[in-house]
């Protein structure tokens, strides 16, 4: 199941975003997987597949990745706000779920918050 969830439609995008702003190798993605072993397989093959050249993080707790110039861009807030706490800078990426729901473009929004 998780290896075969498709992109999402802004993902390429935001990528290229991502890029303009930090340097290859300053990149990596965080993820939490619920506590199944086949979830952690399955995401780590899903960014192995779509995102190959890019580090990546498989864990329970993003905050503690914060520190002074780091930055974490998600959509739940609790990992934003938590990220900030540590000394991070977290950056909320508009979803329908969260408190900037109202966002049309949040790629655009993302732009020119980092």
């Amino acid at each position: 199941f998780w290896a075969e969830l498709p992109k999402l439609p802004w993902a390429d995008e935001l990528m290229r975003l991502v890029i303009t702003k930090y340097a290859h190798q300053d990149i990596c993605f965080l993820t939490k997987p619920i506590m199944s072993a086949e979830c952690a397989k399955g995401k780590m093959q899903w960014f192995k597949r779509h995102y190959p050249k890019y580090k990546f993080l498989i864990g329970t707790s993003k905050k503690f990745c914060a520190g002074p110039g780091k930055v974490l861009v998600d959509d739940y807030e609790k990992n934003v706000d938590e990220f900030n706490v540590h000394g991070g800078r977290g950056v909320l990426f508009p979803r329908e779920w969260n408190s900037l729901h109202y966002i049309d473009d949040p790629v655009k929004y993302l732009e020119a918050t980092l």
